[in-house]
């Protein structure tokens, strides 16, 4: 469970990034 959430949170960070890179 602990991993699924680390996982979550990785891919939260990629995708806010990744939009304020694009923006």
């Amino acid at each position: 469970m602990k991993g699924s959430v680390s996982v979550f949170l990785l891919c939260v960070s990629l995708v806010a990034a990744g939009s304020s890179e694009k923006s």
